[in-house]
């Protein structure tokens, strides 16, 4: 019986002892817009590494207070520095005037996506905001890998953003 108890004791004190692993939160933020009658979903942006650092998000809107059909399109904002923004650059002219393409490797599927609409955001920060379609939304939410690549930068998504995603997609597949 004292064995017992002792035993008990000693896992009580290694329960309170070792550190707990905290998982990264990925809540969802829903913003609705009285002027314009329209909610957005999305998520905050997340640090992620290439040859230099830019942060990611991803949106959708609906109108109204509540989604009542399929989402049709999402939003995929990538925050650069101005500085490291060279890096996303094109060689070729034309494609510089259009903004730098982005290009998603989901589990070996490609796809790229729409040239973004580009703009300030600050005095130091480009965000770039790409279209993608609920298909491919699927794609990167459903895949165990995804990298993408803008100019010559590569950034793999790790566990985080990729859950970020998930749970973007199943937020839009949610409706009344």
């Amino acid at each position: 019986m004292k064995t017992l108890l002792a035993t008990l004791a000693l896992l009580m004190c290694v329960s309170v002892v070792s550190p707990q692993v905290k998982k990264p939160k990925t809540q969802l933020q829903t913003s609705y817009d009285k002027v314009n009658d329209q909610t957005t979903v999305s998520f905050q942006p997340q640090k992620v590494e290439g040859k230099s650092s830019v942060k990611i998000a991803g949106h959708f809107s609906y109108p109204g207070r509540d989604l009542t059909q399929a989402v049709n399109r999402f939003g995929i904002v990538i925050y650069e520095d101005k500085e490291e923004e060279k890096h996303s650059k094109s060689e070729d002219k034309e494609k510089e005037e259009r903004g730098p393409q982005l290009f998603v490797l989901a589990d070996g599927a490609r796809f790229t996506l729409a040239l973004p609409e580009s703009e300030p955001y600050g005095k130091e920060t480009v965000r770039r905001t790409f279209v993608a379609s609920p298909e491919w939304m699927e794609q990167i939410a459903n895949a165990k890998k995804v990298e993408l690549t803008m100019g010559d930068q590569v950034f793999a998504l790790r566990a985080g953003t990729l859950n970020a995603f998930r749970n973007l997609v199943a937020r839009a597949r949610t409706t009344k």
